[in-house]
């Protein structure tokens, strides 16, 4: 759970062991989600979205690997990618609101500023509320 809460280096030096330790693992879509929230903490959305989308070929129902897709995408200025990405999440997962999602990451104590940026990511990358927009 360091990824996002103030240990982003060293959670990608935890997950790369991990998946090279377990590369099987039968929840490795999880490593590869916690590598793409740790490159997404430090700004480097690229290998952010590089990790949700090995997570989706791995478990293509996981909203919470394409919402990490949209925000990067979002964040590299692929509108129409991030698009996409946010509107398979919404597929999976069509009640989600912001207001579930930001209280997940504080319950998680995300490090300050974190959830800011992701959330304005996803509005870049077109998020809605359930049952129209916010």
């Amino acid at each position: 759970g360091c990824s996002i809460w103030g240990e982003a280096e060293r959670a990608i030096d935890l997950f790369h062991r991990a998946l090279r330790l377990s590369p099987r693992d039968p929840v490795v879509q999880h490593f590869l989600e916690g590598l793409g929230f740790a490159h997404f903490a430090l700004g480097d959305y690229a290998r952010a979205a590089e990790a949700a989308e090995r997570s989706i070929a791995v478990r293509d129902d996981w909203a919470r690997a394409y919402q990490l897709l949209a925000a990067s995408r979002a964040r590299l200025g692929e509108a129409t990618a991030a698009r996409d990405a946010l509107e398979r999440a919404r597929e999976i997962s069509p009640r989600l609101s912001m207001k579930a999602l930001r209280l997940s990451y504080e319950q998680a104590n995300a490090e300050p500023g974190f959830f800011e940026r992701y959330e304005a990511a996803l509005h870049d990358a077109g998020w809605t509320e359930p049952g129209g927009p916010d």
